[in-house]
């Protein structure tokens, strides 16, 4: 049994590894491509990932959840699209007509349409959404609290290690001399 635990543990701690080291190198492009390459919305494998502020999407798609978006080289009426509006912000909302080089949109919640958006405004279509997502990265966003969360991880590993007993099997299913136990 102890055989097995250990290598659940080893086995969890593995994928533990393998997902902080892909989580940090996802941060980590996103913090290039935000900063060294001035993309305001960066995108990986064109998926880029947002959390929802307004409620203009209501009740589709609410303030604070996350949603992914995905590049496409055509969208079509009845598509939620994320784009950058006139004044720099990041807006999802539904197309509704189609323009010559733009798009008319307008959020499910709003009684009016937007301005036409320009295709190439168009960071995506939003392909998955995740209820109330957004609220936890806006939280682990501030940089306390993801060092807390990572020094809390890295405490539970440590304790974990150094918990009496672990390393010792071998002794304990052999005696003293590597003679088998008898008991």
């Amino acid at each position: 049994m102890q055989k097995i635990l250990r290598a659940v543990g080893i086995a969890l701690r593995a994928v533990v590894c393998v997902a902080a080291g892909l989580l940090l190198l996802y941060n980590g492009y996103i913090l290039f491509a935000r900063y060294a390459l001035k993309e305001e919305m960066p995108t990986v494998f064109g998926f880029a990932v947002a959390q929802v502020v307004s409620g203009s999407m209501e009740p589709q798609i609410s303030i604070g959840d996350m949603i992914v978006t995905r590049a496409a080289e055509e969208y079509a009426v009845g598509d939620v699209i994320m784009f950058r509006d006139g004044d720099g912000t990041y807006t999802t909302h539904r197309i509704i007509a189609l323009g010559e080089d733009t798009y008319i949109t307008q959020g499910d919640a709003n009684s009016a349409a937007d301005d036409p958006v320009a295709r190439g405004d168009v960071v995506g279509k939003v392909v998955a959404v995740a209820e109330n997502a957004g609220k936890v990265i806006g939280f682990l966003r501030d940089p306390l609290v993801l060092f807390a969360v990572l020094g809390v991880g890295a405490l539970i590993w440590l304790a974990t290690e150094l918990l009496p007993g672990r390393g010792k099997d071998e002794q304990t299913e052999k005696g003293d001399h590597g003679e088998e136990k008898k008991g």
